[in-house]
């Protein structure tokens, strides 16, 4: 799970301007489950909700998931073993994955 690099947009209809969001992907390995939302930020809410919402389409959860090391996810970064935040490890156990 993470973000792609480049930014995607969109056109309001009702005021015309350029929103601006980020798109988190997620993908289920062998099972050709691929899930794409987009999102306003990064920021810790966002990105669990968006985890949760994976997890919802794929109707489970697997025993674990990996992410890349942003700050929505990551404590603290390590060459072999990161710290996970209280909140994305809050919803790993509630979801009874690691």
């Amino acid at each position: 799970m993470g973000y792609a690099g480049k930014k995607l947009r969109y056109i309001d209809k009702a005021t015309g301007e350029q929103i601006w969001v980020e798109d988190m992907v997620t993908i289920l390995p062998a099972s050709q489950y691929i899930y794409m939302e987009a999102m306003s930020s990064q920021r810790q809410e966002d990105f669990i909700h968006g985890i949760m919402n994976a997890l919802e389409y794929v109707g489970g959860s697997p025993k674990g998931v990996v992410t890349d090391n942003l700050k929505s996810a990551v404590t603290k970064a390590g060459k072999y073993q990161s710290v996970i935040n209280k909140s994305l490890q809050g919803m790993a156990l509630h979801y009874e994955t690691k």
